[in-house]
Protein backbone atom coordinates (compact mmCIF):
# COMPACT_ATOMS: atom_id res chain seq x y z
CA UNK A 1 0.00 0.00 0.00
CA UNK A 2 1.47 2.91 -0.83
CA UNK A 3 1.74 5.86 2.35
CA UNK A 4 -0.62 8.48 2.65
CA UNK A 5 1.23 10.97 4.57
CA UNK A 6 5.38 11.06 5.65
CA UNK A 7 6.63 13.36 8.19
CA UNK A 8 10.08 14.10 7.41
CA UNK A 9 13.01 13.08 9.48
CA UNK A 10 14.04 16.55 10.53
CA UNK A 11 10.35 17.44 11.81
CA UNK A 12 10.44 14.29 14.14
CA UNK A 13 13.80 15.46 15.35
CA UNK A 14 12.89 18.57 15.99
CA UNK A 15 9.05 18.35 17.23
CA UNK A 16 9.63 15.72 19.70
CA UNK A 17 11.90 17.46 22.07
CA UNK A 18 9.11 20.58 21.46
CA UNK A 19 6.55 18.39 22.09
CA UNK A 20 7.96 17.08 25.47
CA UNK A 21 8.96 20.82 26.48
CA UNK A 22 5.23 21.69 25.91
CA UNK A 23 4.14 18.47 28.10
CA UNK A 24 6.28 19.56 30.91
CA UNK A 25 5.34 22.81 30.94
CA UNK A 26 1.77 22.13 31.03
CA UNK A 27 2.66 19.90 34.26
CA UNK A 28 4.37 22.86 35.70
CA UNK A 29 1.55 24.94 35.14
CA UNK A 30 -0.50 22.85 36.40
CA UNK A 31 1.75 21.45 39.66
CA UNK A 32 2.38 25.19 40.06
CA UNK A 33 -1.49 26.51 40.15
CA UNK A 34 -2.11 23.43 42.90
CA UNK A 35 0.71 24.46 44.75
CA UNK A 36 0.03 28.28 44.55
CA UNK A 37 1.62 30.08 47.31
CA UNK A 38 3.30 27.18 48.78
CA UNK A 39 7.00 26.22 49.77
CA UNK A 40 7.95 24.26 46.37
CA UNK A 41 8.83 20.61 47.19
CA UNK A 42 11.78 19.03 48.81
CA UNK A 43 12.72 22.09 50.33
CA UNK A 44 14.79 22.20 53.70
CA UNK A 45 15.45 24.44 56.66
CA UNK A 46 17.91 23.50 59.31
CA UNK A 47 17.72 19.87 58.15
CA UNK A 48 13.82 20.01 58.62
CA UNK A 49 11.17 19.80 55.68
CA UNK A 50 9.13 23.06 55.28
CA UNK A 51 8.27 21.60 51.18
CA UNK A 52 4.40 22.46 50.49
CA UNK A 53 3.90 24.52 53.44
CA UNK A 54 1.79 27.53 53.06
CA UNK A 55 3.05 31.04 54.76
CA UNK A 56 1.54 30.75 58.21
CA UNK A 57 2.92 26.71 59.01
CA UNK A 58 6.39 28.10 57.62
CA UNK A 59 6.50 30.72 60.32
CA UNK A 60 5.36 28.19 62.43
CA UNK A 61 8.27 26.18 61.88
CA UNK A 62 11.07 28.64 61.73
CA UNK A 63 9.85 29.89 65.64
CA UNK A 64 10.18 26.33 66.58
CA UNK A 65 13.79 26.27 65.09
CA UNK A 66 14.65 28.77 66.64
CA UNK A 67 13.57 28.27 70.23
CA UNK A 68 15.72 25.18 69.75
CA UNK A 69 18.68 27.15 68.55
CA UNK A 70 18.16 29.48 71.54
CA UNK A 71 18.94 26.42 73.76
CA UNK A 72 21.77 25.41 72.10
CA UNK A 73 24.87 25.38 74.20
CA UNK A 74 27.83 27.41 73.49
CA UNK A 75 31.33 26.43 75.07
CA UNK A 76 33.76 28.86 75.92
CA UNK A 77 37.12 26.85 76.57
CA UNK A 78 40.64 28.23 78.03
CA UNK A 79 43.67 27.05 79.15
CA UNK A 80 42.67 26.30 82.64
CA UNK A 81 39.26 24.94 81.82
CA UNK A 82 35.82 25.65 80.21
CA UNK A 83 32.38 26.93 80.82
CA UNK A 84 28.81 26.35 79.34
CA UNK A 85 25.94 29.39 78.59
CA UNK A 86 23.38 28.67 76.02
CA UNK A 87 23.12 30.67 72.79
CA UNK A 88 20.00 32.49 73.84
CA UNK A 89 21.96 33.80 77.09
CA UNK A 90 24.89 35.14 74.53
CA UNK A 91 22.40 37.40 72.40
CA UNK A 92 22.47 34.35 69.70
CA UNK A 93 19.45 34.19 67.97
CA UNK A 94 16.94 33.07 64.91
CA UNK A 95 16.19 36.35 62.52
CA UNK A 96 13.24 34.86 61.77
CA UNK A 97 12.01 37.67 59.12
CA UNK A 98 15.37 36.94 56.88
CA UNK A 99 15.69 32.73 57.09
CA UNK A 100 11.55 33.50 55.87
CA UNK A 101 12.47 35.66 52.92
CA UNK A 102 15.50 33.03 51.92
CA UNK A 103 12.79 30.27 52.12
CA UNK A 104 10.64 31.83 49.63
CA UNK A 105 13.13 33.16 47.58
CA UNK A 106 14.69 29.50 47.12
CA UNK A 107 11.99 27.29 48.06
CA UNK A 108 9.10 28.12 45.64
CA UNK A 109 8.62 26.59 41.92
CA UNK A 110 8.48 30.23 40.24
CA UNK A 111 9.80 28.67 37.28
CA UNK A 112 9.97 25.46 35.69
CA UNK A 113 13.44 24.70 36.13
CA UNK A 114 13.08 25.79 39.34
CA UNK A 115 10.47 23.44 39.83
CA UNK A 116 11.95 20.30 38.13
CA UNK A 117 15.24 20.80 39.79
CA UNK A 118 13.30 20.06 43.20
CA UNK A 119 11.78 17.36 41.30
CA UNK A 120 15.55 16.03 41.70
CA UNK A 121 16.86 16.81 44.69
CA UNK A 122 16.77 18.89 48.19
CA UNK A 123 16.81 22.49 48.38
CA UNK A 124 18.78 23.18 51.52
CA UNK A 125 18.19 26.79 52.98
CA UNK A 126 20.58 27.91 55.96
CA UNK A 127 18.82 29.61 59.03
CA UNK A 128 19.63 33.78 59.63
CA UNK A 129 21.35 34.10 62.90
CA UNK A 130 22.09 37.17 64.56
CA UNK A 131 24.48 37.86 67.32
CA UNK A 132 23.81 40.82 69.94
CA UNK A 133 27.05 41.24 71.12
CA UNK A 134 26.03 43.74 73.84
CA UNK A 135 24.25 41.01 75.64
CA UNK A 136 27.33 38.92 75.29
CA UNK A 137 29.25 41.60 76.43
CA UNK A 138 27.21 42.39 79.53
CA UNK A 139 26.81 38.50 80.38
CA UNK A 140 30.18 37.59 80.32
CA UNK A 141 30.85 40.67 82.41
CA UNK A 142 28.81 39.57 85.05
CA UNK A 143 29.84 35.96 85.85
CA UNK A 144 32.94 35.21 87.40
CA UNK A 145 33.42 31.80 86.08
CA UNK A 146 36.59 31.64 84.51
CA UNK A 147 38.13 33.90 86.54
CA UNK A 148 40.30 34.55 89.31
CA UNK A 149 40.22 37.89 91.08
CA UNK A 150 43.28 39.89 92.11
CA UNK A 151 44.01 40.44 95.90
CA UNK A 152 43.83 44.42 96.50
CA UNK A 153 46.92 45.04 98.73
CA UNK A 154 45.76 45.33 102.46
CA UNK A 155 46.90 45.78 105.91
CA UNK A 156 47.92 43.88 108.93
CA UNK A 157 48.74 44.54 112.66
CA UNK A 158 52.09 44.80 113.64
CA UNK A 159 52.73 45.41 117.19
CA UNK A 160 50.80 48.37 117.98
CA UNK A 161 51.04 49.69 113.98
CA UNK A 162 49.53 48.96 110.63
CA UNK A 163 51.81 47.66 108.01
CA UNK A 164 50.64 47.08 104.15
CA UNK A 165 50.51 43.59 102.61
CA UNK A 166 50.92 43.61 98.68
CA UNK A 167 48.38 42.64 96.75
CA UNK A 168 47.96 39.37 94.01
CA UNK A 169 46.74 39.95 90.32
CA UNK A 170 43.86 37.72 89.14
CA UNK A 171 43.11 36.53 85.49
CA UNK A 172 39.99 35.86 83.18
CA UNK A 173 38.63 35.27 80.01
CA UNK A 174 39.58 38.13 77.23
CA UNK A 175 36.15 39.05 77.07
CA UNK A 176 36.64 40.95 73.74
CA UNK A 177 38.22 37.85 71.89
CA UNK A 178 35.35 36.09 72.77
CA UNK A 179 32.89 38.76 71.14
CA UNK A 180 35.31 38.46 68.62
CA UNK A 181 34.92 35.03 67.76
CA UNK A 182 31.99 34.31 68.00
CA UNK A 183 29.83 35.69 65.28
CA UNK A 184 32.45 33.26 63.12
CA UNK A 185 31.62 30.16 65.78
CA UNK A 186 28.02 30.62 65.71
CA UNK A 187 28.23 30.56 61.81
CA UNK A 188 30.37 27.10 62.27
CA UNK A 189 27.69 25.75 64.19
CA UNK A 190 27.73 22.94 66.35
CA UNK A 191 26.46 21.01 69.11
CA UNK A 192 28.00 22.41 71.35
CA UNK A 193 28.93 25.56 69.48
CA UNK A 194 32.45 25.94 70.63
CA UNK A 195 34.81 29.30 71.37
CA UNK A 196 38.39 28.95 71.97
CA UNK A 197 39.38 32.19 74.54
CA UNK A 198 42.23 33.51 75.81
CA UNK A 199 43.08 34.59 79.42
CA UNK A 200 44.35 37.65 80.44
CA UNK A 201 45.92 39.45 83.68
CA UNK A 202 43.04 40.62 85.62
CA UNK A 203 45.65 43.60 87.74
CA UNK A 204 44.41 44.34 91.55
CA UNK A 205 43.13 48.23 91.62
CA UNK A 206 45.25 49.56 93.68
CA UNK A 207 48.90 50.16 93.92
CA UNK A 208 50.70 49.80 97.71
CA UNK A 209 51.21 53.30 97.36
CA UNK A 210 47.81 54.14 97.62
CA UNK A 211 47.50 52.87 101.25
CA UNK A 212 50.89 54.64 102.88
CA UNK A 213 49.47 57.39 103.67
CA UNK A 214 45.94 56.35 105.08
CA UNK A 215 48.88 53.78 107.02
CA UNK A 216 51.31 56.66 108.43
CA UNK A 217 47.75 58.98 109.17
CA UNK A 218 46.66 55.99 111.31
CA UNK A 219 49.99 55.18 113.00
CA UNK A 220 50.03 58.28 114.05
CA UNK A 221 46.69 58.29 116.00
CA UNK A 222 47.97 54.62 117.47
CA UNK A 223 50.70 56.16 118.97
CA UNK A 224 48.69 58.20 121.74
CA UNK A 225 47.80 56.64 124.59
CA UNK A 226 44.05 56.66 125.70
CA UNK A 227 42.81 55.50 129.06
CA UNK A 228 39.40 55.14 129.93
CA UNK A 229 37.64 53.72 133.38
CA UNK A 230 34.27 51.86 134.45
CA UNK A 231 33.21 52.41 138.01
CA UNK A 232 36.57 52.75 139.94
CA UNK A 233 38.80 50.58 137.49
CA UNK A 234 40.94 52.65 134.79
CA UNK A 235 43.34 51.20 132.56
CA UNK A 236 45.05 51.99 129.01
CA UNK A 237 44.05 51.18 126.23
CA UNK A 238 47.05 48.71 124.99
CA UNK A 239 48.06 50.01 120.96
CA UNK A 240 48.29 46.37 119.88
CA UNK A 241 43.62 46.13 120.91
CA UNK A 242 43.61 49.80 118.56
CA UNK A 243 45.30 48.20 115.94
CA UNK A 244 43.23 45.25 115.32
CA UNK A 245 39.98 47.80 115.02
CA UNK A 246 41.22 49.14 111.80
CA UNK A 247 40.41 47.64 108.27
CA UNK A 248 41.65 48.63 104.88
CA UNK A 249 38.95 49.15 101.42
CA UNK A 250 38.47 49.76 98.09
CA UNK A 251 36.31 52.12 96.64
CA UNK A 252 36.01 53.32 92.91
CA UNK A 253 38.05 57.06 94.59
CA UNK A 254 41.10 54.71 96.34
CA UNK A 255 42.00 52.71 99.36
CA UNK A 256 40.70 54.06 102.65
CA UNK A 257 41.54 52.58 106.07
CA UNK A 258 38.50 52.82 108.51
CA UNK A 259 37.64 51.67 111.94
CA UNK A 260 35.31 48.44 112.39
CA UNK A 261 33.21 50.12 115.56
CA UNK A 262 31.68 46.55 116.13
CA UNK A 263 35.03 45.42 116.72
CA UNK A 264 35.47 47.98 119.54
CA UNK A 265 32.50 46.81 121.59
CA UNK A 266 33.79 42.95 123.03
CA UNK A 267 37.48 44.21 123.28
CA UNK A 268 36.40 46.83 125.30
CA UNK A 269 34.06 44.99 127.48
CA UNK A 270 36.96 42.15 127.76
CA UNK A 271 39.82 44.71 128.67
CA UNK A 272 37.21 46.29 131.10
CA UNK A 273 36.18 43.45 132.96
CA UNK A 274 37.89 43.96 136.58
CA UNK A 275 35.65 47.26 136.58
CA UNK A 276 32.17 45.22 137.06
CA UNK A 277 30.56 45.59 140.26
CA UNK A 278 27.80 43.06 140.06
CA UNK A 279 27.35 39.79 138.54
CA UNK A 280 23.13 39.17 138.76
CA UNK A 281 21.21 37.41 136.73
CA UNK A 282 18.79 39.43 134.14
CA UNK A 283 15.66 40.67 135.06
CA UNK A 284 12.83 42.36 133.63
CA UNK A 285 11.67 45.93 135.16
CA UNK A 286 8.68 48.68 134.12
CA UNK A 287 10.49 52.34 133.69
CA UNK A 288 7.51 54.71 132.94
CA UNK A 289 5.52 52.19 131.45
CA UNK A 290 7.97 50.74 129.56
CA UNK A 291 9.76 47.44 129.71
CA UNK A 292 14.03 47.14 130.06
CA UNK A 293 15.95 44.40 131.18
CA UNK A 294 18.29 44.51 134.21
CA UNK A 295 20.71 43.25 136.34
CA UNK A 296 18.84 41.64 139.28
CA UNK A 297 21.79 42.79 141.80
CA UNK A 298 21.82 46.37 140.02
CA UNK A 299 25.36 45.60 139.32
CA UNK A 300 26.83 47.11 136.40
CA UNK A 301 29.77 46.59 133.73
CA UNK A 302 31.41 47.95 130.30
CA UNK A 303 29.81 48.48 128.30
CA UNK A 304 26.94 50.25 126.96
CA UNK A 305 26.33 50.52 123.29
CA UNK A 306 27.86 54.31 123.31
CA UNK A 307 30.99 53.28 124.63
CA UNK A 308 33.35 52.82 121.56
CA UNK A 309 32.45 56.50 120.52
CA UNK A 310 34.12 57.73 123.61
CA UNK A 311 37.00 55.88 122.44
CA UNK A 312 36.95 56.92 119.15
CA UNK A 313 36.43 61.05 120.19
CA UNK A 314 39.07 60.25 122.29
CA UNK A 315 41.81 58.75 119.61
CA UNK A 316 40.38 61.74 117.20
CA UNK A 317 41.01 64.41 118.90
CA UNK A 318 44.19 63.20 120.84
CA UNK A 319 42.59 63.15 124.52
CA UNK A 320 45.50 61.75 126.05
CA UNK A 321 45.95 63.67 129.04
CA UNK A 322 42.32 62.75 130.61
CA UNK A 323 40.79 59.31 131.32
CA UNK A 324 37.55 58.43 129.60
CA UNK A 325 34.45 57.10 131.55
CA UNK A 326 33.19 54.60 129.97
CA UNK A 327 28.90 53.90 129.87
CA UNK A 328 28.05 51.38 131.62
CA UNK A 329 25.34 48.72 131.21
CA UNK A 330 23.48 45.93 133.68
CA UNK A 331 25.43 43.41 134.95
CA UNK A 332 23.87 40.59 133.25
CA UNK A 333 25.41 37.99 130.43
CA UNK A 334 24.44 38.59 127.10
CA UNK A 335 22.34 35.24 126.86
CA UNK A 336 20.32 35.91 129.50
CA UNK A 337 19.58 39.59 127.75
CA UNK A 338 18.36 37.12 124.92
CA UNK A 339 16.47 34.71 126.67
CA UNK A 340 14.27 37.56 127.85
CA UNK A 341 13.99 39.09 124.70
CA UNK A 342 12.79 36.03 123.25
CA UNK A 343 9.64 35.80 125.32
CA UNK A 344 8.14 39.07 123.71
CA UNK A 345 7.51 40.88 127.24
CA UNK A 346 7.49 44.32 125.32
CA UNK A 347 4.02 46.07 126.31
CA UNK A 348 1.05 46.04 128.83
CA UNK A 349 -1.74 43.95 127.85
CA UNK A 350 -3.72 44.21 131.19
CA UNK A 351 -4.33 46.21 134.08
CA UNK A 352 -6.85 45.48 137.17
CA UNK A 353 -7.47 47.52 140.63
CA UNK A 354 -9.70 47.26 143.23
CA UNK A 355 -10.07 49.04 145.92
CA UNK A 356 -9.96 49.05 149.61
CA UNK A 357 -10.12 51.52 153.31
CA UNK A 358 -7.05 52.66 154.31
CA UNK A 359 -4.83 51.87 156.92
CA UNK A 360 -6.46 47.80 157.78
CA UNK A 361 -4.39 45.07 158.53
CA UNK A 362 -5.41 43.03 155.95
CA UNK A 363 -3.68 45.97 153.79
CA UNK A 364 -0.42 44.83 155.48
CA UNK A 365 -1.00 41.18 153.85
CA UNK A 366 -2.41 42.71 150.60
CA UNK A 367 0.41 44.52 149.79
CA UNK A 368 3.04 42.17 151.63
CA UNK A 369 1.06 39.19 148.69
CA UNK A 370 1.78 42.26 146.54
CA UNK A 371 5.27 42.51 147.14
CA UNK A 372 6.28 38.59 146.69
CA UNK A 373 4.38 38.70 143.66
CA UNK A 374 5.78 41.32 141.93
CA UNK A 375 8.06 40.37 138.68
CA UNK A 376 6.73 37.14 138.88
CA UNK A 377 6.98 35.36 135.30
CA UNK A 378 4.66 33.07 133.63
CA UNK A 379 6.60 31.61 130.78
CA UNK A 380 4.85 29.99 127.50
CA UNK A 381 2.68 27.23 128.32
CA UNK A 382 3.48 27.34 131.82
CA UNK A 383 1.17 28.30 135.00
CA UNK A 384 1.73 29.87 137.94
CA UNK A 385 0.23 28.36 141.30
CA UNK A 386 0.03 31.77 143.87
CA UNK A 387 0.14 29.23 147.26
CA UNK A 388 3.47 27.62 145.78
CA UNK A 389 4.81 30.84 144.74
CA UNK A 390 4.02 32.79 147.82
CA UNK A 391 4.10 29.80 150.21
CA UNK A 392 2.37 29.62 153.55
CA UNK A 393 1.54 33.25 154.66
CA UNK A 394 3.17 33.41 158.63
CA UNK A 395 4.38 36.57 160.60
CA UNK A 396 8.07 35.64 160.18
CA UNK A 397 6.95 36.42 156.26
CA UNK A 398 5.76 39.80 156.60
CA UNK A 399 2.30 38.87 156.75
CA UNK A 400 -0.41 39.92 160.27
CA UNK A 401 -3.72 38.64 161.58
CA UNK A 402 -6.88 39.77 159.12
CA UNK A 403 -10.08 38.88 157.98
CA UNK A 404 -11.27 35.89 155.76
CA UNK A 405 -13.97 33.38 155.58
CA UNK A 406 -14.12 30.29 156.78
CA UNK A 407 -17.00 27.60 156.54
CA UNK A 408 -19.73 30.65 155.48
CA UNK A 409 -18.24 32.49 158.42
CA UNK A 410 -15.61 35.69 158.68
CA UNK A 411 -12.87 34.92 161.05
CA UNK A 412 -9.02 36.48 161.72
CA UNK A 413 -6.12 34.86 160.94
CA UNK A 414 -2.67 35.37 159.88
CA UNK A 415 -2.72 36.22 156.49
CA UNK A 416 -6.61 37.71 156.26
CA UNK A 417 -7.67 39.50 153.17
CA UNK A 418 -5.12 38.30 150.66
CA UNK A 419 -8.21 37.15 148.78
CA UNK A 420 -8.31 40.59 147.30
CA UNK A 421 -4.64 40.03 145.55
CA UNK A 422 -6.11 37.03 144.58
CA UNK A 423 -8.94 39.13 143.13
CA UNK A 424 -7.35 41.32 141.15
CA UNK A 425 -4.94 39.07 139.52
CA UNK A 426 -7.76 37.05 138.38
CA UNK A 427 -9.31 39.82 136.58
CA UNK A 428 -5.91 40.77 135.04
CA UNK A 429 -5.00 37.04 133.95
CA UNK A 430 -9.04 37.34 132.60
CA UNK A 431 -8.62 40.35 130.44
CA UNK A 432 -5.15 39.37 129.19
CA UNK A 433 -6.77 36.04 127.79
CA UNK A 434 -5.01 33.48 130.27
CA UNK A 435 -6.98 30.20 131.29
CA UNK A 436 -7.25 28.97 135.09
CA UNK A 437 -5.94 25.86 136.15
CA UNK A 438 -8.04 26.18 139.19
CA UNK A 439 -9.57 29.00 140.96
CA UNK A 440 -12.13 29.55 143.34
CA UNK A 441 -14.51 32.60 144.14
CA UNK A 442 -15.64 33.62 147.29
CA UNK A 443 -18.68 31.97 148.99
CA UNK A 444 -20.04 35.65 150.14
CA UNK A 445 -20.01 38.86 148.00
CA UNK A 446 -18.43 42.01 148.50
CA UNK A 447 -19.20 44.99 146.75
CA UNK A 448 -15.52 45.67 145.90
CA UNK A 449 -15.43 42.96 143.77
CA UNK A 450 -16.68 42.59 140.20
CA UNK A 451 -19.97 40.47 141.03
CA UNK A 452 -19.33 36.77 139.95
CA UNK A 453 -15.99 37.52 138.83
CA UNK A 454 -13.38 37.11 141.62
CA UNK A 455 -11.01 34.64 143.44
CA UNK A 456 -10.47 33.91 146.73
CA UNK A 457 -7.47 31.93 148.35
CA UNK A 458 -6.14 29.92 151.59
CA UNK A 459 -3.37 27.94 151.99
CA UNK A 460 -3.50 25.22 150.93
CA UNK A 461 -6.27 25.58 149.50
CA UNK A 462 -8.74 26.84 147.68
CA UNK A 463 -5.69 27.86 145.52
CA UNK A 464 -5.64 30.24 142.54
CA UNK A 465 -3.59 28.70 139.46
CA UNK A 466 -2.92 30.58 135.87
CA UNK A 467 -1.73 28.85 133.17
CA UNK A 468 -0.61 31.24 129.88
CA UNK A 469 -1.33 29.41 127.04
CA UNK A 470 -0.01 32.08 124.66
CA UNK A 471 3.42 31.90 122.54
CA UNK A 472 4.81 34.72 124.93
CA UNK A 473 6.18 35.23 128.70
CA UNK A 474 3.89 36.87 130.83
CA UNK A 475 5.19 39.42 133.18
CA UNK A 476 3.51 40.38 136.69
CA UNK A 477 3.70 43.84 137.74
CA UNK A 478 2.21 44.39 141.12
CA UNK A 479 1.94 48.29 142.30
CA UNK A 480 -0.51 49.55 145.78
CA UNK A 481 -1.31 52.62 147.37
CA UNK A 482 -3.39 53.08 150.65
CA UNK A 483 -6.64 52.39 149.30
CA UNK A 484 -6.31 50.20 146.66
CA UNK A 485 -3.82 47.59 144.52
CA UNK A 486 -3.21 47.44 141.13
CA UNK A 487 -1.67 44.51 139.20
CA UNK A 488 -0.56 44.60 135.47
CA UNK A 489 0.11 42.04 132.92
CA UNK A 490 2.85 42.58 130.28
CA UNK A 491 3.77 40.28 126.89
CA UNK A 492 3.07 40.57 123.44
CA UNK A 493 -0.65 42.19 122.56
CA UNK A 494 -2.44 39.97 120.58
CA UNK A 495 -5.76 38.48 121.82
CA UNK A 496 -9.02 40.94 122.05
CA UNK A 497 -11.23 39.95 125.38
CA UNK A 498 -15.01 41.03 125.71
CA UNK A 499 -16.57 39.92 128.68
CA UNK A 500 -20.55 39.76 129.14
CA UNK A 501 -22.83 41.19 131.60
CA UNK A 502 -22.94 37.93 134.62
CA UNK A 503 -26.30 36.08 133.93
CA UNK A 504 -27.52 34.81 137.71
CA UNK A 505 -29.17 31.64 138.06
CA UNK A 506 -30.08 29.66 141.01
CA UNK A 507 -29.30 26.84 143.07
CA UNK A 508 -31.32 26.27 145.99
CA UNK A 509 -31.02 29.90 148.37
CA UNK A 510 -27.38 30.57 146.69
CA UNK A 511 -27.11 32.97 143.81
CA UNK A 512 -24.60 31.65 140.84
CA UNK A 513 -23.50 34.47 138.70
CA UNK A 514 -21.80 33.26 135.03
CA UNK A 515 -19.57 35.12 133.12
CA UNK A 516 -18.90 34.39 129.05
CA UNK A 517 -15.45 35.98 127.68
CA UNK A 518 -15.07 35.86 124.10
CA UNK A 519 -11.78 35.88 123.21
CA UNK A 520 -10.76 36.91 119.65
CA UNK A 521 -7.37 35.85 118.22
CA UNK A 522 -5.12 37.86 114.82
CA UNK A 523 -6.63 35.33 113.03
CA UNK A 524 -10.42 35.94 113.70
CA UNK A 525 -10.58 33.00 115.31
CA UNK A 526 -13.16 33.32 118.53
CA UNK A 527 -12.78 31.60 122.06
CA UNK A 528 -15.73 31.30 124.63
CA UNK A 529 -15.28 29.93 127.93
CA UNK A 530 -17.06 31.06 131.33
CA UNK A 531 -15.71 31.87 134.83
CA UNK A 532 -18.93 32.13 137.97
CA UNK A 533 -19.33 32.40 141.66
CA UNK A 534 -21.92 30.63 143.95
CA UNK A 535 -23.12 33.05 146.56
CA UNK A 536 -24.46 32.53 150.00
CA UNK A 537 -27.89 33.53 151.01
CA UNK A 538 -26.08 35.45 153.63
CA UNK A 539 -23.04 34.73 155.98
CA UNK A 540 -23.37 31.78 157.96
CA UNK A 541 -26.13 29.98 156.09
CA UNK A 542 -25.89 27.05 153.20
CA UNK A 543 -27.77 27.32 150.27
CA UNK A 544 -30.56 25.09 151.43
CA UNK A 545 -30.98 27.42 154.37
CA UNK A 546 -29.46 25.19 157.10
CA UNK A 547 -26.22 26.80 159.26
CA UNK A 548 -22.72 26.28 158.01
CA UNK A 549 -21.54 23.15 158.97
CA UNK A 550 -17.23 23.80 160.41
CA UNK A 551 -16.62 19.88 159.38
CA UNK A 552 -17.27 20.81 155.73
CA UNK A 553 -14.17 20.47 153.55
CA UNK A 554 -13.36 23.25 151.09
CA UNK A 555 -14.04 22.55 147.32
CA UNK A 556 -12.13 23.69 144.67
CA UNK A 557 -13.57 24.93 141.13
CA UNK A 558 -12.24 25.63 137.87
CA UNK A 559 -13.33 27.22 134.76
CA UNK A 560 -15.53 25.87 132.34
CA UNK A 561 -14.01 26.10 129.07
CA UNK A 562 -16.64 26.22 126.14
CA UNK A 563 -13.57 26.31 123.86
CA UNK A 564 -10.14 26.71 123.93
CA UNK A 565 -7.76 29.62 123.55
CA UNK A 566 -6.46 33.41 125.56
CA UNK A 567 -6.50 39.70 125.68
CA UNK A 568 -6.44 42.60 126.83
CA UNK A 569 -8.81 45.31 128.66
CA UNK A 570 -8.84 47.27 131.93
CA UNK A 571 -12.51 46.91 132.86
CA UNK A 572 -14.23 48.92 136.18
CA UNK A 573 -13.17 48.49 139.44
CA UNK A 574 -16.19 46.72 140.60
CA UNK A 575 -19.43 45.68 139.60
CA UNK A 576 -22.74 45.84 141.88
CA UNK A 577 -24.72 42.74 142.40
CA UNK A 578 -28.48 42.00 140.67
CA UNK A 579 -30.71 42.83 142.90
CA UNK A 580 -32.30 39.04 142.43
CA UNK A 581 -34.16 37.25 144.77
CA UNK A 582 -32.10 34.32 146.73
CA UNK A 583 -32.79 30.99 145.02
CA UNK A 584 -33.20 26.42 145.02
CA UNK A 585 -30.16 23.89 145.91
CA UNK A 586 -26.44 23.73 146.29
CA UNK A 587 -23.34 23.67 148.49
CA UNK A 588 -21.41 27.52 148.54
CA UNK A 589 -17.69 27.03 148.36
CA UNK A 590 -16.39 27.24 152.38
CA UNK A 591 -13.08 29.10 152.37
CA UNK A 592 -11.16 31.88 151.34
CA UNK A 593 -9.54 35.03 152.60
Amino acid sequence: MRELFRVPRWALLVGLPLLALAALMGVWAVDNYMHQGRVARNVSVAGETVGGMEDHELIERIDEIAERVSRTPILIETADGSSEWTAGELGVAVDTAATFDAVKDLGTASSPLTWFATLNGTSKVEVSLTVDLDQAREVLQATDVLRTEPVEPTIETDGGSLTIIRGLPGQGIDIEDVIEKLPAAVDRGGNPIVVQADLEIVPTRLEVSALEPAVAETNAVLARQITVSVNEYATPIPAEMMAGWYRSEVTDEGAVIELDVEAIQPDLEELMGPGATGSGIAAFDIVGGAVEIVSSDGGTVCCAPNAPYVVLRAMNRGLTDVTHALPTRPAVPREGVEELEALGVVEMVSSFTTFHPCCQSRVTNIQRFADIMHGALILPGESLSLNEFVGRRTRENGFVAGGFISRGVLVEDIGGGVSQFATTIFNTAFFAGLDFDTYQAHSIYFSRYPYGREATISFPVPDLKIHNSTEYGVLIWTSYTPTSITVDMYSTKHIDVVAEEPRTTFQADCRRATTRRIRTYPDEREVIDSVFAVYRPEEGLNCDGSVSDPSLTSTTTTSVPEATGPATTTPPPTTPPPTTPPPTTATAPTTGG
